[in-house]
């Protein structure tokens, strides 16, 4: 009698949307983990995760420790057979990567054992994995995934390096203790996450620290900021010409940096575009009040666009400073539009990711066409 075997998901190619397919098995859940009726099942939830881009898996990392509450992932993720979750966790640092294990890892082990998140995390670990070694060996999976990022010996002799990756995702890092955070509220990273800010992180890698070993992260950009009238004309309000500094090596902004080198990262934020919105209208001093105010109310639309571009120097004892890394390039796209008389971003355009944009000495680039 032939072998009969039920449909299995090898060979299928993965999901647009990985996310949404988990949370559609997680939905059914797998309480017997060897239960033939579920076999199928069990395999296309590891094939799901096999599948996650490194910022949907953190993305999904987040939601699993996050406080249970009924219909969340947290909550479809529990009603799993503890051996499934346990094979899925194992998944999950791989493709987590590098960077995305390492903020997990740092949420759940730096958090405060004393503080209420602290407990909170401790005690939902212990629920997610409820077996100790399990845990460890899933803790220690996501340590793989970074500890030889951080190895001394791959610089003995050498001055420590730096290499920088560009965050605009998810939660700022659990270590990153730059002030501007707190004193802007800033919870996550991205364009929607501000009525007026871009916000990103800059997350520097330290290789090779050492005693004595300093470090200073420096920034310059090119911007400039437009405003439009009744939807039609564009007016230039500011130009700052590519390498204008943003923060001068000698005179850093202690606000958006975190410069010791805790679990062997520093730290740059950065919320690019309008802090109050609507922005300040212009004021032309040749101009009567009642003119300055009839151009403020025609004011439709403000634009900034920004590149910057990072670098890092690193400095031993009393030696001279020394380039660090490669530079990091990135910019951010902010555009605000008024409709029906309510300010909110314009669908589609804002944004802030790796790499430069042209700016010119036109009309804003981003609009063209629009």
């Amino acid at each position: 009698m032939a072998n009969v075997r039920s449909s299995q998901p090898h060979g299928l190619r993965c999901p647009s949307d990985p996310l949404a397919t988990i949370e559609q098995q997680l939905a059914r859940p797998i309480r017997l983990a060897e239960e033939p009726k579920w076999r199928d099942q069990r395999l296309r939830l590891n094939h799901a995760f096999g599948c996650l881009s490194p910022t949907h898996a953190q993305d999904l990392a987040f939601r699993i420790f996050s406080a249970t509450r009924a219909g969340s992932v947290a909550d479809l993720f529990q009603d799993l057979h503890h051996a499934v979750r346990a094979e899925l966790l194992q998944i999950l640092p791989r493709r987590l990567g590098h960077v995305g294990s390492e903020i997990i890892y740092g949420w759940i082990m730096l958090a405060d054992g004393e503080s209420a998140e602290g407990r909170r995390l401790r005690q939902r670990l212990q629920e997610v994995l409820p077996d100790k070694q399990t845990r460890e060996t899933f803790l220690n999976a996501l340590k793989d995934q970074f500890s030889r990022f951080h190895s001394p010996a791959l610089m003995v002799g050498k001055d420590p390096t730096v290499k920088l990756v560009f965050r605009n995702h998810g939660t700022p890092s659990p270590d990153n203790h730059c002030t501007l955070l707190k004193s802007a509220h800033v919870n996550l990273l991205g364009s929607d996450s501000d009525p007026g800010n871009n916000w990103m992180e800059i997350r520097g890698d330290v290789i090779g620290h050492r005693d004595g070993a300093t470090y200073k992260i420096e920034r310059t950009i090119e911007s400039a900021v437009w405003y439009r009238l009744n939807s039609t004309k564009w007016i230039r309000k500011s130009r700052k010409p590519p390498g204008t500094w943003d923060n001068h090596p000698d005179h850093p902004d202690s606000e958006d940096v975190d410069l010791s080198p805790e679990f062997n990262h520093i730290y740059q934020v950065d919320g690019p575009g309008f802090p109050e919105v609507p922005p300040p209208p212009p004021v032309d001093p040749k101009k009567t009040e009642q003119e300055n105010a009839k151009v403020a109310e025609s004011i439709t639309d403000w634009i900034q666009m920004l590149n910057a571009t990072q670098t890092v120097s690193v400095k031993v004892g009393t030696g001279p400073w020394r380039a660090s890394t490669e530079k990091l390039y990135w910019h951010s796209v902010v555009w605000l539009e008024k409709v029906d008389n309510s300010w909110r971003r314009k669908p589609g355009v804002n944004e802030i990711e790796e790499l430069h944009l042209f700016i010119g000495e036109g009309d804003p680039p981003v609009a063209i066409g629009q």
